[in-house]
């Protein structure tokens, strides 16, 4: 039931900072018996991502039966996709730098080289 409900968000911005669940409780009534009490609670902390992609599927299957009117939009997303790719290219040639100083670092921080040679099994 959680992921039904959860695939069609009330408010897609409330979606991306949290997600309803239920919460299932043991209740003892006065007689002795028991009963499941279910109640729907917002956690925050978790994103709602069946619902996000829900609708970005359904935002996209509607601007693609209008192009013309979509246009606009269209090139702000794929000019917005063609940054991200960029961004993400410059991180990928640079990480390998990056991580070579943090291994830099870790060595230079070792007061008996050979002594760690030895136990790295070299």
């Amino acid at each position: 039931m959680d992921l039904l409900r959860g695939a069609f968000p009330d408010n897609i911005v409330q979606a991306t900072f949290g997600k309803h669940a239920t919460h299932l409780e043991n209740v003892t009534r006065e007689d002795g018996s028991t009963y499941l009490k279910r109640t729907l609670e917002f956690k925050s902390g978790s994103m709602n991502m069946i619902g996000i992609i829900v609708f970005s599927i359904v935002c996209g299957v509607i601007m693609s039966l209008y192009p013309k009117e979509t246009g606009p939009l269209m090139r702000v997303i794929e000019a917005i996709n063609e940054l991200t790719m960029k961004l993400v290219t410059l991180i990928l040639w640079f990480s390998p730098v990056g991580i070579f100083f943090l291994i830099a670092g870790q060595f230079a921080g070792v007061e008996n080289f050979g002594e760690m040679m030895t136990k790295l099994g070299m």
